[in-house]
């Protein structure tokens, strides 16, 4: 309701193109036939095209229920296309893996998903990763080639007003300056950015902070060194300071066996 008030409020007062909402804005997987009708009631006469999380429920398997955390782009009839829906990849390994297979006698459990879909919106495309998935920075790489916006909706409620927070924000402003795209990072418990494509903070709401961010973004379909070789530089670099440690170990052992025949 609050996340609908706020965004109610924006749109009344600027012209928005779309609104960019968190992960965890529902507690229960929907069932994905549901999907429409939970969207079209909880927008509640919301007109603006909405970038949300939502855990959408699996088929179930060996009498246990799943879902996939998934990040969906829903028009205000709660309509969301066939390649409008990203579901998460790399799952967080204390929520989704670890409290998440304990529950799941009485709760969904968690499942990652292979796909990794683009989303569509008005002629342009986003790369869409969810929460802790910005710390893995070849996987949002492969994301970012063909996209021309980054989005991240995260929730770092887990660990309350810690140091996580900032230093989770921080990392997922690499991915904009690795990529050179434009991040806007929505988290429920913040921090929340708009970033511009070299890392700079054009938006900013702290942590337990209620704050609309609002700005223009620009899609940008340019490619980095990073978007082509990835981090191949820094192997090479890991293995070549290997070699020169291995030689010069080998070369003092050597010098110390010529110094005792002395």
């Amino acid at each position: 309701r609050k996340h609908v008030a706020m965004s109610k409020e924006v749109v009344a007062h600027n012209k928005i193109d779309l609104l960019v909402w968190s992960e965890s804005i529902l507690n229960t997987a929907v069932p994905r036939h549901r999907l429409q009708h939970t969207i079209k009631q909880m927008f509640n006469g919301l007109q603006t095209p909405v970038l949300l999380g939502v855990p959408i429920m699996h088929p179930i398997e060996d009498g246990k229920q799943s879902h996939y955390n998934s990040a969906v782009l829903a028009k205000p009839d709660g309509w969301v296309c066939r390649d409008c829906r990203y579901d998460k990849n790399i799952l967080f390994p204390v929520g989704e893996q670890f409290v998440s297979a304990q529950n799941s006698a009485t709760d969904s459990k968690a499942i990652a998903s292979d796909s990794t879909t683009i989303i569509p919106f008005q002629g342009h495309s986003i790369a869409t990763y969810i929460c802790f998935e910005a710390l893995v920075p070849d996987y949002v790489r492969k994301l970012a080639k063909d996209a021309e916006l980054l989005i991240n909706p995260s929730y770092d409620g887990w660990f309350g007003n810690t140091e996580e927070a900032p230093i989770h924000e921080a990392l997922s402003r690499m991915r904009a300056i690795e990529n050179r795209k434009p991040l806007v990072r929505a988290a429920m418990s913040g921090i929340s950015t708009i970033v511009d494509p070299v890392g700079r903070i054009v938006q900013r709401a702290g942590v337990q902070e209620e704050k609309a961010l609002i700005s223009r973004v620009t899609f940008m379909k340019n490619r980095t060194v990073y978007s082509y070789v990835g981090n191949r530089p820094w192997w090479v670099v890991v293995a070549a300071l290997l070699f020169v440690r291995i030689f010069a170990i080998r070369r003092a052992r050597g010098q110390k066996e010529f110094q005792g025949v002395g």
